[in-house]
């Protein structure tokens, strides 16, 4: 029995089951979250010749969004499950540079392998399911680390280059993956001789986009200002908060299954007290500054942005100890991280199942309700029906598919016209107390948790 719990192949063969059953699950049951509903829709707003930005208000960069709509230039009845296939092949190729990095700290293959196999699977467990930026912007900081471990190794200055174009290119899918210039820069900075000149290199590669950007929106009339506030996440007029985050509290499950999952961590004191090494001061920031992400919100899928600097920074300690891997206790571990992933698969196949066959009995009820292409801001239930109802915006420019709680009830009221709808739950019904005279009104019942029913109250403006 003890050769089986000490063959690594058996935990690479349970990684690959978990995620071609994660992948199979999403591509059946294509159940649409908040985030998934928004893009798509701001999707069809940009092939119906909106200016993301000028015209169609969003506090995020637009790199992320046009990757994602690849699948409407190739496919015109393009579905979300296509646009679904880019974040699936973001995560794969990702895995595929995460195991490169990997084997430049530890020459045991078939641990690096395992390592990347668990970065895969987190991240499908972790929001895997429904369109995302993170996967990638990761994609694109996980090919500037190897390329400055490549400028580190043999001080090829184009390889520092092209990390600053990585950067920009993420920074341009999600802001704030800016986190990365912390250990980088922290490691230009104390290896002084060259400070200056990779200073400069590395700045020209992070500025090249941000100008090829610019060019794009001055010629359409967009000044300086208006530009870097729109890429900064400041464009977007809202009466409150920042976008994302709103009266979010710390996901503490999120957390604990990813102690559970990347219980390897567990090792780092002791292999940081066994060993000291020059570049160990990088790989620990490498490793801290994604957490950063937690100061605007904790969902599940920012948590991917801790994966991967994770694995990196534990292989690079077991590559200085490599005595320790042998132990019974690293064994230990991989029986648990395996353990987890099979339980949160098995959760999250389960709960992928039943979402979608709730949100496809909530989609008719809805529409038998509100017409397709009638415009609409829904407060309250998912943003995911902005897509599957083909709603346009009350407001594109200035209001977009905005969620709520980022703009008082007054504006809201003040942006619909007559014809327009207002979706509202219990949670927010009594927020426009003051305007329920201007509307029509209906209720009907919505598929809730446990078969439950909850109320949604259809608003139209007279």
């Amino acid at each position: 029995m003890k050769q089986y719990f000490n063959n690594y192949n058996i935990y690479i063969i349970v990684l690959l089951i978990c995620a071609i059953t994660l992948v199979s699950t999403f591509f059946s049951y294509p159940y649409l979250s908040n985030d998934c509903g928004y893009y798509l829709q701001v999707i069809n707003d940009m092939y119906n010749d909106n200016l993301y930005f000028k015209e169609i208000a969003t506090p995020y960069n637009p790199l992320g969004v046009l990757i994602l709509s690849i699948p409407k230039i190739l496919i015109n009845t393009a579905d979300s499950r296509h646009h679904l296939t880019v974040n699936i092949i973001a995560m794969f190729i990702s895995s595929y540079v995460l195991f490169k990095i990997l084997n430049t700290q530890l020459k045991n293959k078939k641990i690096n392998f395992f390592f990347s196999l668990l970065f895969l699977t987190t991240c499908l467990i972790y929001d895997g399911a429904f369109l995302m930026l993170e996967p990638i912007s990761i994609l694109f900081l996980l090919i500037g680390v190897i390329f400055y471990i490549k400028h580190r190794e043999n001080r090829d200055y184009k390889y520092l280059f092209l990390v600053g174009l990585c950067i920009s290119l993420a920074f341009f899918t999600k802001q704030y993956v800016l986190f990365i210039l912390l250990p980088i820069g922290v490691d230009i900075l104390l290896r002084k001789k060259h400070f200056l000149k990779e200073t400069i290199i590395l700045t020209l590669g992070i500025i090249l986009p941000v100008l090829l950007w610019f060019f794009y929106y001055n010629y359409h009339d967009i000044t300086l200002l208006q530009y870097f506030k729109y890429i900064s996440g400041k464009g977007l007029n809202l009466d409150t908060g920042n976008g994302t985050g709103i009266n979010n509290k710390f996901n503490t499950t999120g957390l604990v299954n990813y102690l559970i999952l990347y219980i390897f961590i567990l090792f780092t004191p002791f292999l940081l007290r066994r060993k000291k090494h020059k570049n160990t001061l990088f790989y620990i920031l490498l490793f801290i500054a994604p957490f950063s992400v937690f100061i605007f919100a904790s969902y599940y899928h920012y948590f991917q942005y801790i994966f991967p600097f994770t694995l990196i920074l534990i292989t690079f300690l077991l590559s200085k100890e490599s005595s320790f891997i042998n132990k019974k206790v690293f064994h230990a571990a991989l029986i648990i991280s395996t353990i987890m992933v099979i339980a949160l698969t098995i959760k999250s196949v389960n709960g992928q199942k039943l979402y979608y066959e709730r949100q496809t009995i909530n989609e008719k009820i809805l529409l038998q309700a509100i017409p397709k292409n009638a415009a609409v801001y829904l407060s309250g239930i998912r943003p995911a029906f902005y897509y599957l109802g083909n709603y346009k915006s009350i407001n594109l420019k200035d209001i977009g598919y905005t969620f709520p709680g980022y703009f008082y009830p007054e504006t809201i009221f003040k942006n619909l016209k007559k014809g327009d709808y207002l979706v509202l739950t219990n949670a927010y019904i009594h927020d426009y107390d003051k305007y329920l005279d201007e509307f029509e009104k209906e209720t009907i019942l919505f598929m809730g948790k446990k078969e439950l029913d909850k109320e949604v109250h259809i608003l139209q403006k007279k």
